[in-house]
């Protein structure tokens, strides 16, 4: 496997990707905040950053997606809301 994270060769599926990945945005978000910073601060900012790694993992996983935003005909945007 690639140390960047999963690839289609060692992932069983797309689930487990993401699941696997979880633990990269968590540490990313402490990292980008340190390591003291606030239960709630930290919670929110690994929201974010997974809403970028979900879009990351979308285009690394799926040539006709990748395909479809290089010709401009499709934009993937993430977004954050609270129920």
């Amino acid at each position: 496997g690639s140390k960047d994270g999963p690839t289609s060769k060692n992932v069983g599926c797309a689930l487990e990707g993401l699941l696997i990945g979880l633990s990269r945005v968590a540490q990313q978000a402490e990292d980008e905040l340190g390591v003291g910073a606030e239960l709630d601060t930290l919670v929110a900012h690994s929201v974010k950053v997974n809403v970028f790694h979900s879009i990351d993992f979308l285009l690394k996983f799926s040539e006709p997606l990748r395909e479809l935003v290089k010709s401009g005909s499709l934009e993937i945007q993430g977004g954050i809301y609270h129920l």
